[in-house]
């Protein structure tokens, strides 16, 4: 997949978010902007705002070490400090996981649908404390 994070654009999305210690959905919405490739590494930010959230969530993430099938990512926000974490990459598919410690672990997936829309899921947390998230993201027009 060399549309998404590898090419330089916006990305807007939705969906929603289950915390397993709760049955309620939460309905989010992302924005991704993905900046040029500049000394081998990509910079993108990813801003995600829940509904009946005030504050919205930037994620800082550094794409680097890139090959046709994997890459490594750094991510850091608000809460936490810098997280690194493997990529894999295929025609279809976009993935990344991180497994680093105890405090943050989790993966995200992204699948590429027919109308170059991408399916997105994810799960975060440690223990028996899991974030699912789902969603749906698209390229902006220009």
């Amino acid at each position: 997949m060399q549309d998404f994070i590898f090419t330089q654009g916006i990305w807007l999305g939705e969906g929603t978010i289950a915390l397993t210690s709760s049955p309620e959905l939460i309905k989010f919405y992302t924005k991704w902007e993905i900046e040029p490739l500049i000394n081998d590494l990509i910079k993108a930010t990813q801003i995600i705002q829940m509904q009946g959230v005030k504050e919205s969530t930037r994620n800082t993430l550094t794409f680097m070490n890139i090959t046709q099938e994997t890459f490594d990512v750094i991510i850091e926000n608000q809460y936490f400090e810098q997280v690194i974490g493997k990529g894999l990459r295929t025609e279809h598919t976009l993935s990344w996981n991180f497994n680093q410690n105890s405090t943050f672990e989790g993966f995200e997936s992204y699948k590429k649908l027919k109308n170059n829309e991408l399916f997105l899921q994810a799960q975060y947390g440690c223990d028996q404390h899991r974030t699912l998230i789902e969603g749906i993201l698209w390229q902006k027009s220009q």
